[in-house]
C-alpha cells in the first residue's frame, strides 16, 4: 500500500470522521467530526491531527494528539483509526510512530515526553508498541502510558 501521512486540513475533517465511524462504529462520526474540526485551530498547545492518504487523496487512516493536563510534557493519543479495508497492513503502527516522532520533535525539542490514552479494545496493539497499562478509567477501560526517551 502506497500512502503518505500528513497534517489534516479542513478538507480532511469529514473523511477522517468517516474513517473513525467505519473503524469504531457509526455512532462515533459526529464526535470525531467535531473533535477533528475543533482541533484544527491554532492554540498555545496545538493539537496534531494526522491523516494517511492514498495517492488519489483518499483518507484511509487517522490519529490525533492533544495536550494532556496531567503534566507539561504529556500528550494524549486519540482517534487512531484505520479503514477496515486497510487494517493489518502496518498503517496503524505507521500513524502512531509518525505522531510520536512529530510530537517529540515539535513540542519536546527531541527531549523526553510521554503519551497517554484510554483504549476500548486495542490494549494488545499498544502493549506491543511500548505502552504500559497503569490503571483503568471509570468504565474499566485501560489507561495506558508510554515514555519517550530523548533523542541523542
Amino acid at each position: 500500500m502506497d500512502y503518505t501521512i500528513d497534517i489534516a486540513t479542513a478538507e480532511d475533517v469529514d473523511a477522517a470522521a468517516n474513517i473513525c465511524a467505519l473503524a469504531l462504529g457509526k455512532d462515533q462520526y459526529d464526535c470525531a467530526k467535531i473533535d477533528f474540526g475543533l482541533h484544527l485551530t491554532d492554540t498555545p498547545y496545538p493539537p496534531v491531527n494526522l491523516v494517511a492518504k492514498l495517492k488519489d487523496g483518499t483518507v484511509v487512516g487517522t490519529i490525533q494528539s492533544v495536550i494532556s493536563y496531567i503534566a507539561p510534557k504529556v500528550r494524549g493519543i486519540a482517534w487512531l483509526c484505520v479503514h477496515p479495508d486497510y487494517q493489518r497492513q502496518g498503517l496503524g503502527n505507521a500513524l502512531l510512530q509518525h505522531c510520536e516522532n512529530y510530537c517529540q520533535e515539535q513540542f519536546w525539542n527531541n527531549g523526553e515526553g510521554s503519551f497517554v490514552l484510554v483504549t476500548k479494545n486495542r490494549e494488545d496493539f499498544y502493549l506491543k508498541r511500548g505502552y504500559k497499562t497503569i490503571a483503568s478509567d471509570h468504565s474499566g477501560k485501560p489507561l495506558m502510558i508510554k515514555k519517550i526517551l530523548a533523542k541523542k
